[in-house]
């Protein structure tokens, strides 16, 4: 099996549990003390955000090769937001759609929508949520358009609770006063940023 790290650093290992679980202590140990992140492990040409380490250990005898991609933290930080940016943009109008089809109730064309939107917003919260703690460990203050985040956490839990008590012009009213407006007003406060 071929490991590596950024494409470097290129080893060859026997494709067992217990020589994978070595090279993974010393690789990740190594990334780790350098202050970088893993951002994706790539699996025989496949990127794995998530659940990597329980897919290299159920496959570790099908497996061909692993490559550890890091980022640092600031290139991190820059890679979040760039993503935030792409996905709000599509996230806000579809929200907005989903708020207005709420307002006449549940039903089996939008609850998959619901759902969605809900995923979506979970994200969303995480992504801000990694930036925020990224810029804090940095020592960097927080840049003007972070601040809605505490505020839309809020609101994110709002929706929640509305959605456990099927009040779905509470769900539409959420989303169409509180969260859509934060959204876009980070968005257009981050274009601002980089534009400058």
């Amino acid at each position: 099996m071929k490991v590596m790290i950024n494409q470097q650093q290129e080893q060859v290992i026997e494709g067992t549990i217990e020589e994978l679980d070595k090279w993974w202590k010393e690789a990740t140990g190594s990334i780790f003390q350098t202050g970088q992140l893993i951002h994706c492990v790539e699996i025989d040409g496949k990127a794995l955000y998530d659940g990597y380490e329980q897919y290299l250990f159920l496959n570790v005898d099908q497996i061909q090769c692993i490559n550890i991609n890091c980022l640092s933290r600031l290139e991190s930080i820059v890679f979040t937001e760039q993503e935030l940016d792409q996905y709000l943009s599509r996230f806000i109008p579809a929200a907005k759609s989903v708020a207005n089809q709420l307002y006449s109730g549940l039903n089996e064309e939008n609850v998959n929508l619901l759902s969605q939107v809900v995923q979506g917003l979970d994200w969303i919260s995480s992504a801000f949520s990694l930036n925020y703690k990224l810029y804090t460990e940095e020592a960097m203050s927080l840049p003007k358009y972070l601040t809605p985040v505490a505020s839309i956490s809020q609101y994110i839990s709002t929706l929640h609770d509305n959605i456990q008590n099927d009040d779905f012009v509470g769900v539409s009213d959420v989303l169409e006063y509180e969260i859509i407006p934060a959204l876009e007003n980070y968005l257009s406060q981050y274009k601002e940023k980089v534009s400058a």
